[in-house]
């Protein structure tokens, strides 16, 4: 078996070890204020990662040059390397900033960015104290902020966002102690001990501002990014309106002790596979057949690492020790559609190149259109998988999300006639709209969901009975067992329902509320203590339970 390597990188690079490429300015009208975006000269690649960071600087007063922001700060490498955004942001008068006028600028540039993730703060001096005073109480959009220097009225009410503060201002180190909850735990860090992700850097050294820059990327502003998924967050937001977005932490994978393959192979005959391979550095020597597989397909047109980065299935692997691969079954540009049939000499691919993977327990899981699809291949390919999970996506009978037919399902479900059975587990927000409104209706989009449950139990050999009837479940219409509902640290709540085949739990379904069309980590963890309890015979191909 050939395998062409495209990079062995560990994930993020050192943020300075890139040679430098042009950069591009231009400016942005219509704000209020003289602002400037700086840019990459230059396309990104598969080795480029996702969730590219974007910066708001407000320096100290008005800048007629924004590149020499970028070179006081020494983000030019930064940039290429990370496919960054750059806003360099005057105040509105050119003179001082507002907390009027330029919280409106603010506003306004939010609401051109439409969708936001990992959009971070910089000031220093008087934008620092623009940022202390203003923007830190309407950060709900902010993953991070790097203040300098600045001052900070007392008394005020700040959003939870992580800060690396530069400087020995006790009032502004306070101000963002106190937003989150933070307690010291040594060397100029502070921490929320229920939410780790919510803490403060202290640095009370002289520097320059490039090496703050470089200290805060690589202690915080590294760290975490941010969204509003208590929607679906990429169709946007009303910014004004809104609750704290969610923080999540990045993913590294050198400080996961992860090894990160990308491979391209033209396995089937009708061109170039994409997939991308983790493997927690301690199982590269395990014994054969000792170390489980799970397979991550992403959402419909998504970049093919949005699992492994945004799923929490990579964060798991090292953790669980496990392998994980994320596949380009879409296809996209030079890369072919994978198909069903492609996913599965792809994984057994992958489990060739790594004999140490124990074919007995090899699971799949899918986000939206991956998602479908992960419900489609436990239809089809059932033999390959102990068990799969569906994140915000269910059934429909579309070729294009590689979907059998209604009566291929059917022919399926008939051919297997409870026999071979697979484990199943769907989760979904109470606020996406394919969970909300679910008739029991085969036409309908929006019986996704519904109609997952149903064809699995089916194909299972089960009996669901009734859906869609609130009063035998107010959230998931429908009689279930182990019914629970579970606070998140997040403030989510998860409503568990399981049905059984006799006394095997097969099937899972949580409804994550407020949650909207996109991944939770925490659910990841939920799927994963659901897997281990799976296993299917190599030889017999017989479904195993363990307790």
């Amino acid at each position: 078996m050939r395998y062409r390597i495209i990079s062995l990188a560990l994930a993020l690079l050192a943020a300075f070890t890139v040679s430098a490429q042009n950069l591009k300015t231009e400016s942005v009208d219509g704000l209020g204020a003289r602002v400037w975006r700086v840019t990459a000269d230059r396309e990104a690649s598969i080795a480029d990662r996702t969730l590219n960071p974007t910066y708001f600087i407000y320096s100290n007063g008005s800048v007629s040059d924004p590149m020499s922001v970028v070179r006081n700060f020494g983000m030019e490498r930064h940039i290429d390397s990370y496919l960054a955004t750059v806003y360099v942001v005057n105040p509105a008068n050119g003179k001082t900033f507002s907390p009027t006028a330029d919280l409106e600028v603010y506003y306004k540039l939010l609401e051109r960015l439409r969708i936001i993730n990992n959009l971070k703060l910089i000031g220093k001096g008087a934008g620092a104290t623009f940022i202390n005073n203003v923007l830190s109480l309407h950060a709900e959009a902010v993953s991070s902020i790097l203040t300098i220097d600045g001052t900070v009225k007392p008394k005020l009410n700040p959003v939870v966002v992580p800060t690396y503060c530069a400087g020995r201002n006790k009032a502004v180190i306070d101000h963002y102690i106190r937003a989150n909850h933070a307690l010291e735990s040594g060397g100029g860090v502070w921490k929320n001990p229920l939410h780790q992700v919510e803490r403060i850097f202290i640095n009370g050294s002289p520097m320059s501002d490039a090496e703050y820059f470089i200290d805060a990327w690589n202690r915080l502003l590294s760290q975490n990014y941010r969204y509003n998924n208590y929607t679906t967050w990429y169709e946007g937001t009303d910014v004004r309106h809104t609750r704290p977005y969610e923080l999540v932490s990045y993913v590294m994978f050198d400080r996961l002790h992860v090894k990160r393959n990308i491979v391209e192979e033209n396995l089937c005959g009708w061109g170039d596979f994409l997939w991308y391979e983790y493997v927690p550095e301690n199982l590269m020597d395990a014994p054969k057949a000792s170390v489980p597989l799970v397979i991550l397909l992403h959402g419909n047109t998504n970049d093919p690492r949005t699992q492994a980065e945004t799923s929490g299935f990579v964060e798991l692997a090292s953790e669980k020790h496990f392998i994980t691969a994320e596949l380009e079954w879409q296809g996209s540009g030079k890369y072919a559609s994978m198909g069903t049939d492609g996913i599965e000499a792809t994984v057994r691919c992958i489990m060739e190149k790594y004999p140490q993977i124990d074919p007995a327990r090899v699971y799949v899981q899918g986000l939206s259109a991956g998602g479908m699809n992960t419900t489609n291949l436990c239809i089809f390919k059932t033999n390959l998988f102990a068990a799969g999970a569906s994140m915000a996506g269910g059934l429909v009978y579309e070729a294009r999300f590689n979907m059998g037919s209604k009566d291929e399902i059917a022919e399926q479900i008939k051919r297997y006639n409870g026999n071979m059975e697979i484990a199943y587990m769907l989760v979904s927000g109470t606020n996406d709209s394919k969970f909300t409104d679910v008739p029991d209706d085969d036409a309908s989009s929006k019986g996704w969901l519904v109609r997952a449950v149903k064809t699995m139990a089916e194909l299972n050999g089960m009996e669901v009975g009734e859906t869609g009837n609130p009063s035998l479940d107010p959230m998931f219409g429908m009689a279930v067992r182990d019914r629970r509902n579970v606070s998140t640290m997040d403030d989510l709540t998860m409503h568990e329902g399981t049905l059984y085949k006799g006394e095997k739990p097969l099937i899972k379904i949580i409804a994550l509320e407020p949650y909207g069309h996109w991944n939770y980590k925490g659910a990841a963890r939920e799927m994963w203590e659901f897997f281990r309890h799976f296993s299917r015979d190599p030889k017999t191909k017989k479904l195993i339970y363990h307790e």
